[in-house]
């Protein structure tokens, strides 16, 4: 997915696409060897929200949580989906989730609404999955 962002970023928007579509096959064989693998299934969503299959994109980050709830990684990658994808009480909640689990959380005093503010970041960061 990085590959394509980088040719999209240098104007080659055709091998970017091509990119996109070689690495979302590569995922979709992946997952049938092993369809539990959380990571495989958020960078897809990812992926699949960058080549505009947006309802693909939100059932396999819905079935990212399904597998791997409670990993903060997982559950920031699919915070980043949801925001991308205009769920923004669900990116939100998915945030909390991550904060709550953070080894600071105790130290940080943010409300929802500093969380709210979050969120076009989120968006930003979700073409960069960890």
């Amino acid at each position: 997915m990085l590959l394509g962002q980088t040719y999209f970023g240098l104007g080659r928007k055709l091998e970017g696409e091509a990119v996109r579509q070689r690495a979302l096959r590569i995922i979709e064989k992946h997952l049938e060897l092993h369809p539990d693998d959380a990571r495989a299934l958020y960078l897809g969503a990812a992926g699949l929200f960058q080549v505009g299959q947006r309802e693909r994109a939100l059932e396999w980050a819905r079935r990212t949580l399904s597998v791997d709830p409670d990993d903060p990684m997982v559950l920031y990658n699919v915070a980043c989906s949801y925001a991308l994808l205009g769920l923004h009480e669900d990116a939100i909640s998915c945030l909390e989730r991550v904060m709550a689990k953070a080894p600071l959380a105790h130290c940080i005093k943010s409300g929802r609404s500093k969380i709210r503010t979050l969120i076009p970041s989120a968006a930003i960061l979700a073409f960069r999955p960890c």
